[in-house]
């Protein structure tokens, strides 16, 4: 039942990213006591969760904040009308609804295009690339651990929600032709990490066969082909921690029985168009024989399922079957588990995180590596919006839920589950909160009204729905 309306704000979000640094820059306000000027705040880096956090940002967008309406009129989003500081007392809010607890200054969460986990944690550093004008960006997005993307220890890493990732193989083939792979359906993660190898053998009825489909069930021989995502990406960085022995160019990829190396490696994380698609890159011409790495939560939400296949985006009417590891298959319980740092048994698990500058980052407010400004720590800290335990009792205006329900709702429409276990659509109700853990450098919140946000706010191991790591 949840129900999403459009954002009052998205068009803002929208032009502020069509306008980059020259906007990002004129919104930041001051980083310590209280401000009545909304603040623009940019996130940048991972694919996984692009679409996530635009939901989430939305959801944000839409909080009502104090009122903008004044007389004579103040053209800079600063709250028109009186606003009490720390007060709990309802008070005018946007729009003519009662200011909630979440967004009091009305600010504005957009989403820049992505360019992979690891890229926006370069971005989130000041690490200078190939382009001129990179925007001082607010805060990143990764699906990756902070060693898996270039984390420092300047930045803390906000875990909010929890993936699988598996391998992925394509069964049957345009008119609904079978590939000898169609009953590999299993492997062990030693298998996964033989074949990337360039390693993988097996003897099948007194016959000896090396980098073989055969070895895993598959009814004929058959070469295995792998491909490799973008070096750069968290699913890229999960793959290479837990199958590569950390490598993003693997020797199988020297070993292909159609095409080069250079053709297999580099594509776009959790898309297979480009292994399906003719002139593409990518296209070696051995659909029947590829294995390629794919986010559970990417998976379930843009493939169709079709039995036990799918049929994903560019598909070129191949199917696409994700296969189980070690005899287990990626679903909300062995990914999710037990909930808060109990999670679940599949084998390759990953945490989503969104991650900002510490106190120990330098550089001047509204550049690059500076220390993460309130408005960017009201959204998205340990203490902030997505992890704070007051969602569960501060109420949406527009939909009479709790803004911790609709939170979780987005998580799991997007594919992906909370940290948290309570979650029930049919009581529209949320998990508990719990220890979310402390770290050597947690969020300052200052902001008189920021704190309102979060009781917690000043204990070192608040109680919530995150799990923050020092990266």
């Amino acid at each position: 039942m949840f129900h999403k309306l459009l954002s009052r704000r998205r068009g803002v979000a929208l032009v502020t990213a069509a306008l980059g640094m020259s906007v990002l820059s004129a919104g930041f306000s001051g980083v310590a006591g209280a401000t009545t000027t909304a603040s623009v705040i940019g996130g940048s880096g991972s694919n996984t969760i692009y679409q996530l956090d635009l939901g989430l940002s939305s959801l944000f967008d839409q909080a009502p904040g104090c009122n903008l309406a004044a007389s004579p009129q103040p053209l800079d989003f600063s709250c028109g009308t009186p606003y009490a500081t720390g007060s709990t007392v309802n008070q005018p809010g946007e729009d003519g609804e009662t200011a909630t607890l979440e967004n009091p200054y009305n600010d504005v969460v957009f989403q820049y295009p992505a360019l992979g986990s690891g890229n926006g944690m370069h971005q989130l550093q000041g690490n200078s690339g190939t382009g001129a004008g990179e925007p001082a960006i607010s805060y990143g997005r990764s699906s990756a651990t902070p060693g898996n993307s270039h984390g420092t220890s300047a930045q803390t890493y906000v875990q909010f929600a929890i993936d699988g990732v598996s391998w992925v193989h394509f069964p049957v083939g345009p008119n609904k032709a079978k590939e000898p792979t169609q009953k590999a359906t299993n492997m062990t993660l030693t298998q996964l990490q033989q074949i990337y190898a360039d390693t993988l053998s097996c003897t099948v009825k007194g016959k000896a066969y090396t980098m073989d489909w055969i070895c895993l069930g598959a009814k004929s021989s058959a070469h295995i082909d792998c491909y490799m995502a973008q070096n750069g990406s968290g699913t890229e960085g999960t793959w290479a921690q837990y199958v590569t022995n950390g490598s993003s160019t693997p020797a199988c990829l020297n070993d292909e029985a159609s095409g080069t190396a250079a053709s297999h490696n580099g594509l776009f994380e959790n898309e297979i168009s480009s292994i399906t698609s003719p002139g593409s890159a990518y296209y070696n011409n051995d659909v029947g024989n590829a294995i390629y790495l794919f986010s559970y939560g990417k998976f379930s939400v843009e493939c169709a399922l079709k039995g036990k296949s799918a049929i994903c985006p560019g598909a070129q009417g191949w199917t696409t079957a994700m296969g189980q590891i070690n005899g287990i298959s990626a679903t909300q319980s062995t990914i999710q588990g037990a909930g808060g740092a109990s999670h679940g048994n599949f084998p390759i698990i990953r945490y989503l995180s969104n991650v900002y500058n510490n106190s120990t980052s330098t550089g001047a407010p509204g550049t690059a590596a500076a220390p993460a400004t309130q408005a960017t720590l009201n959204f998205m800290s340990e203490y902030g919006f997505l992890c704070k335990p007051g969602t569960q009792s501060d109420i949406d205006p527009y939909t009479g839920l709790n803004y911790r329900y609709e939170i979780e709702t987005t998580l799991i429409q997007n594919g992906f589950f909370p940290i948290d276990t309570g979650y029930s659509a049919a009581t529209q109700k949320a998990g508990s909160p719990f220890s979310e853990g402390s770290v050597p450098n947690a969020a300052q919140i200052t902001d008189p009204n920021f704190q309102l946000v979060d009781p917690t706010y000043n204990q070192s191991n608040p109680s919530g729905y995150c799990l923050p790591i020092a990266g």
